[in-house]
């Protein structure tokens, strides 16, 4: 097996950060790695007045987490990624900083939630 690393400098920008994420999913997908390691908040990097806003659900149908699941398919390459997970609505805009490895078939083999206290 061949692993890959990627690394971003995530912003506030979701769509910039998605495309980035993306092009280093189908370039480690091009050099024969079968899984790559993307780092933690990959999905963006903001205040925290911002968070609450930015993060998202992870089966939110369109949203961060499924554009790199169909981007893991159509590269058939793993994906270890880390991201804000939007929390419960009668959580006061917490958020959790998940960790979540997404085999290219689609299923989350691993979630691991950390509470982000804001």
């Amino acid at each position: 097996m061949l692993a890959a690393v990627g690394q971003l400098c995530s912003t506030s920008n979701l769509s910039r950060n998605l495309k980035i994420a993306q092009n280093l999913i189908k370039r480690a997908a091009a050099a024969k790695a079968n899984l790559i390691f993307l780092p933690e908040a990959t999905d963006f990097i903001a205040p925290a007045d911002q968070v609450k806003h930015l993060s998202q659900a992870l089966d939110q149908p369109g949203g961060f987490v499924d554009s790199i699941r169909k981007q893991a398919r159509e590269s058939a390459c793993w994906v270890n990624i880390g991201v804000h997970e939007k929390g419960p609505e009668g959580d006061k805009g917490k958020c959790y900083n998940t960790n979540l490895v997404r085999q290219f078939i689609a299923y989350v083999l691993l979630s691991n939630e950390l509470i982000r206290l804001l």
